[in-house]
């Protein structure tokens, strides 16, 4: 794949030096790099790899952290992670493929293989890849580890299609796991094959991706790192993430990769031959400068972006579930190759204890909505030791992490949290806003 820009061994020299700015050596990047993370490292919310590229030529590959916890096996270039959500688009360009060895149309509706799904006369192909079909957001059903039988996609996608529709086929945009799991469903049948082996096939091997697979049951990934989070519950803890069956997370989340081979995966899109131009145009229309995906499971945050003028890429695979911000330091790290200053982080590394803490424990009453649990259930911050530990319900979900101003990070949320109208250092409310959207909620002290 030819570089459109020469690049001289720095980052945009040219356009730096023009602009009065300290043109970005390799060495430089990395060590700026190193420095926008510092704060996140030290708030115990990243583990992983930042990868900076220009055209295939990685600038810098910063490693952080460990892969196991448990064997002390520092997170190394090679480590592979699960990508969640960023597997749709593998998915996406899969079928792309089976529609240019017409095998299906994007248009055509689906009731061709899944008469049973609801409406399944008017959802067409291209629906599902755009979110636009209704099919309910679903990827999981219950699992026994003591079942006979382990859930399969096939039984998913029956148990989708006993659910109602969210809405009218095309008649809104509701971003749905259960839509992509209802498409790799759609490439067993077509191809009488399991959907990581046809992904293998016509894909995966073809691009040269040897270290991205579909993670089938029992399958060994190589170098795979190990999902962990913050402990909800113990200050200065890491714990595992919980189970997540993969097998039901075809299509939609089931992939493991590296950030080698997730950087020639985002250099394929639109470049390669493995599709047609007419087909890459469709899935990935040309008016788009920026591509840009994120997923995020149990253990592990992964973010891609790729600049198509510039050739830039920043790839970002974090197994802590806690780095809620990976596009944070994605769009920081594109900015410091560019010789920018990236915007600053929200946070920092952790503040002082103060005595103050043993004010704001108590119960709240959260408003209606403002988080996904059922209605009436309380917020309440418990002292351990000189930590508050958020609990809804009886249930732990964070260990609160002081920040200067008096103001508290909840990991869990990625938001902070803010005491309002204190009197003698009780205060009446918390505010807790959110740093990845415009999004904040009040919740008042109970009695």
């Amino acid at each position: 794949m030819r570089c459109p820009l020469p690049f001289l061994a720095f980052a945009f020299v040219a356009a730096a030096t023009a602009s009065g700015q300290t043109p970005r050596s390799r060495t430089d990047i990395g060590e700026r790099v190193d420095a926008y993370v510092a704060p996140l490292i030290a708030l115990r919310v990243f583990d992983g790899i930042v990868l900076v590229a220009h055209c295939d030529s990685i600038l810098s590959q910063r490693v952080f952290g460990f892969a196991s916890r448990e064997l002390r096996i520092p997170v190394h270039p090679a480590s592979r992670y699960r990508i969640a959500s960023v597997s749709k688009a593998f998915t996406k360009v899969l079928i792309g493929k089976l529609a240019d060895q017409h095998k299906l149309g994007l248009d055509e509706p689906v009731s061709r293989w899944l008469p049973n799904l609801p409406s399944a006369g008017k959802i067409t192909v291209r629906m599902l890849l755009d979110h636009r079909s209704g099919v309910p957001s679903v990827n999981s059903i219950r699992y026994d580890e003591e079942a006979f039988e382990q859930n399969t996609l096939e039984m998913l996608v029956d148990s989708i299609a006993k659910l109602p529709l969210d809405f009218e086929p095309g008649a809104s945009r509701r971003y749905s796991n259960g839509g992509y799991a209802v498409l790799a469903r759609l490439v067993e049948l077509i191809e009488r094959a399991p959907f990581g082996l046809v992904l293998e096939r016509e894909l995966l091997r073809p691009l040269g991706l040897n270290e991205t697979q579909h993670e089938s049951k029992g399958a060994v990934i190589p170098d795979l790192a190990t999902g962990y989070m913050p402990s909800p519950s113990s200050p200065g803890t890491m714990v595992k993430a919980d189970f997540q069956e993969t097998e039901t997370k075809a299509g939609g989340g089931s992939l493991t990769s590296s950030a080698r081979d997730m950087l020639k995966w985002a250099r394929s899109v639109r470049r390669s031959s493995i599709l047609r131009p007419e087909t890459w145009d469709a899935l990935f229309p040309a008016g788009n400068e920026r591509i840009e995906w994120s997923g995020r499971s149990p253990g592990y945050n992964a973010y891609v972006l790729h600049e198509r003028r510039s050739d830039l890429t920043v790839i970002v695979l974090s197994n802590n579930y806690g780095a809620g911000m990976t596009s944070d330091i994605a769009e920081a790290a594109i900015a410091i190759a560019k010789g920018n200053e990236p915007a600053p982080l929200a946070v920092t590394a952790p503040a002082p204890i103060s005595t103050a803490v043993t004010g704001l424990a108590g119960r709240y009453n959260l408003p209606p909505g403002a988080i996904p649990v059922p209605p009436g259930t309380p917020m309440e911050l418990r002292l351990s030791g000189q930590h508050l530990v958020v609990y809804l319900g009886a249930t732990p979900v964070d260990v609160l992490v002081p920040q200067p101003g008096g103001k508290f990070l909840s990991r869990a949320l990625w938001s902070l949290v803010v005491p309002h109208d204190a009197a003698a250092g009780t205060p009446a409310s918390i505010e807790v806003r959110a740093l990845y959207r415009d999004y904040s909620f009040r919740a008042t002290r109970m009695p």
